[in-house]
């Protein structure tokens, strides 16, 4: 990558798949899929609880796939506080203050 010109290159490991911070909006989950907040979630994991939810707001859900306006429904400071310590090397540089969690 800096080999094309990038300055720094921050390496995350993942340890969670995507699907667990987009459900951390989960006000613009249901507000994207138009469902109730109340609408619960159901699923062996993220990906299944996602395909569920998408299945209730009578979408498809597919695992990298595009989904227009999905995105943009969601709360992405919101998500980046609740997922910062995951991040840590990538909000530091952004200047995301975490939500008080201690960051190991």
């Amino acid at each position: 990558m800096k080999d094309n010109g990038a300055e720094k290159v921050i390496h995350i490991k993942a340890n969670k798949s995507i699907e667990d911070w987009f459900l951390k909006d989960l006000y613009g989950l249901c507000k994207y899929l138009k469902l109730p907040l109340s609408t619960g979630l159901n699923g062996s994991n993220s990906v299944k609880k996602m395909e569920n939810l998408f299945k209730k707001g009578n979408k498809v859900y597919i695992k990298g796939g595009k989904a227009h306006g999905f995105i943009e429904a969601l709360d992405i400071k919101k998500i980046m506080k609740e997922i910062c310590c995951e991040i840590k090397p990538l909000c530091k540089d952004l200047g995301v203050k975490c939500n008080g969690e201690k960051c190991n």
